[in-house]
């Protein structure tokens, strides 16, 4: 059975009130006299405007600017998967101002990619859900097989006569 999803408005200020309690400095000698956020917040996006963590992230941004009373800037840094920009964020001081929008891809890359100029594990911290995307698989009408396991046998039983499109190597319509 399906779940409901919460309102788009309760939604977005539970991930503001949880961004906030998360994100708050850890520190208590250089920083405690200072109120959290004393200055703009830089969210980071690793793809290009106009994608789905851009249809996601302005939303989030207007709210989080809403609740808090400061900046959010949104920061584009597209490229080799979102690597560049989750090595930017990584590098940057951990004091809360810098957080990631990242997509299933920030998961996926620390197996596909040996070699990463960051811990995925050690250099991020979760800090909220923000939406779940669900993958879908169509077909041509005319294609015989009717489901995942009939399309898979299909594929299996004509080998180079099925081709299908997806946004890249590596991501996760490839991977699925």
């Amino acid at each position: 059975m399906p779940m409901h999803p919460l309102p788009r408005r309760r939604l977005l200020s539970c991930l503001a009130l949880a961004t906030c309690a998360l994100l708050a400095p850890a520190t208590h000698l250089a920083h405690a006299a200072e109120a959290w956020p004393a200055k703009p917040i830089q969210l980071v996006i690793p793809y290009p405007p106009g994608g789905s963590a851009d249809l996601l992230g302005r939303p989030l941004a207007v709210q989080l600017q809403q609740q808090l009373g400061q900046p959010v800037v949104l920061e584009y840094k597209p490229g080799a998967g979102g690597t560049l920009a989750s090595q930017y964020v990584a590098r940057a001081r951990p004091d809360g101002y810098t957080v990631l929008m990242v997509l299933a891809a920030h998961a996926i890359n620390d197996s596909l990619y040996p070699k990463l100029p960051y811990d995925t594990r050690r250099d991020f911290a979760p800090v909220s859900l923000v939406a779940n995307l669900p993958m879908v698989v169509a077909a041509s009408g005319k294609l015989p097989a009717k489901n995942i396991q009939e399309l898979i046998q299909a594929a299996k039983a004509n080998p180079g006569k099925l081709t299908f499109g997806s946004a890249g190597n590596g991501n996760t319509g490839h991977l699925a």
